[in-house]
């Protein structure tokens, strides 16, 4: 509920019909540009919205499945050096 009120705030905030479908692209970019929020958080803004459009208003999202997700950022192991892991090893 919290997000569908925010992506309607957000269209009504920039003079769009909060109920259109390309409000949705918009809101999204500002979830991660200004506000910086976790691809996780932006996709669960993006799932809700869409399952208002679905559920809710009844209306067909069938272009919404063009829309890029966010992806999570790939992270790399963290692998100590010999002297590293002698260090830990001594302090424990």
């Amino acid at each position: 509920m919290a997000w569908i009120g925010r992506f309607l705030a957000f269209g009504r905030a920039h003079g769009r019909e909060p109920l259109s479908l390309d409000v949705i692209e918009p809101f999204l970019s500002h979830l991660a540009v200004p506000r910086g929020v976790a691809s996780g958080t932006q996709n669960l803004a993006l799932n809700a919205v869409i399952f208002f459009f679905r559920h809710v208003l009844q209306k067909p999202v069938d272009a919404l499945d063009k829309i890029v997700r966010p992806t999570k950022p790939r992270r790399l192991p963290v692998v100590l050096s010999k002297r590293e892991i002698k260090l830990l090893v001594d302090a424990i």
